[in-house]
């Protein structure tokens, strides 16, 4: 079995990291904002441009954003739709049971 060398393992790695931007931008506005203020938003061009320029993530950053996010997105769902959610009951010791009709309704 023969290994690839430094260079081609490199190269393999960018078009990685390329292809996972591509998909991500898109679609995720926390680190699409991450990658403007870095400048990172037009592509990399390299793995040390990315590695350098791309500020380190930490879990309080995330769940700031999610928490932000998700505030935002349920005054929107209340504000548009009569949301409901059925639940239903379980005797202890059983697993519940997905129903059409719930016995109880939860409006958010």
């Amino acid at each position: 079995m023969q290994f690839p060398d430094r260079q081609e393992l490199t190269s393999h790695q960018l078009a990685r990291l390329r292809r996972l931007l591509s998909q991500l931008v898109p679609g995720n506005a926390f680190y699409t904002e991450r990658l403007r203020s870095a400048g990172l938003d037009q592509g990399v061009a390299s793995l040390e441009e990315f590695q350098q320029n791309m500020p380190f993530t930490t879990k309080a950053e995330l769940v700031e954003d999610q928490l932000r996010r998700r505030d935002s997105l349920e005054g929107a769902f209340r504000r548009n739709y009569n949301l409901r959610v059925p639940v239903t009951v379980a005797a202890p010791g059983e697993l519940p049971r997905f129903e059409l009709k719930a016995k109880r309704w939860i409006r958010l």
